[in-house]
């Protein structure tokens, strides 16, 4: 019998491994910080979902109408009337998009209770807040310094436009193997220079 127990635990150890990893969340870590059950979860799809299919029926007729608004811009003479009722319908179907995505929006915070939507008061602050902190980054007041960065802010006003949209460009060479904004020298663009010689001295020979 003593030899029973290491093999109880191989068959623990082979059932805990056969199964199968939790699918990962459709929201992502969406769905861990707000701690959204089963049921949320599929209820904010659900009316996403339904703002989705009716976006894609409107894209199509968006883009019917803008073929239709180039075929008129080829007439002469042009007809006012035919391009400005086409422009209309095209900011109509962009209207009913944003109020049905709106309505749907109050939908899906219909689901949360008080405490999560605490919490996403939270991440509305950080999106307000991003601007911001593009900026902080830019003066070298906040971010990580995984890289050494270019530049800071500084009274240039391309640094100050710059800075905050992409955050410090990383010096060229020190920037990481992943996608990331690159900071040229304007200089490295200049055409060489021609280099002046002097004419070669004759020499006479007597």
């Amino acid at each position: 019998m003593k030899h029973s127990y290491p093999i109880i635990i191989l068959l623990l150890a082979a059932s805990a491994g056969a199964q199968p990893n939790p699918a990962p969340s459709p929201l992502g870590s969406l769905t861990v910080f707000l701690s959204l059950s089963d049921s949320q979860m599929q209820t904010i799809l659900g009316n996403n979902e339904e703002y989705n299919q009716l976006s894609s029926e409107k894209q199509r007729r968006i883009y019917q109408v803008q073929n239709e608004i180039a075929a008129e811009t080829t007439k002469e003479p042009l007809d006012p009337p035919a391009l400005g009722i086409r422009y209309a319908e095209i900011e109509s179907i962009c209207r009913d998009l944003t109020d049905r995505a709106k309505s749907l929006r109050a939908r899906n915070l219909d689901v949360l209770n008080p405490d999560q939507k605490a919490k996403l008061g939270v991440l509305e602050e950080a999106i307000r807040l991003a601007p911001v902190v593009e900026e902080a980054r830019g003066a070298n007041l906040a971010g990580a310094l995984s890289q050494a960065p270019h530049s800071f802010n500084t009274a240039s006003l391309i640094s100050a436009v710059l800075s905050p949209v992409f955050g410090p460009p990383a010096v060229p060479g020190c920037q990481v193997a992943a996608l990331s904004f690159r900071w040229f020298d304007a200089s490295a663009f200049q055409p060489p220079q021609p280099t002046l010689r002097r004419p070669a001295r004759v020499v006479r020979v007597p």
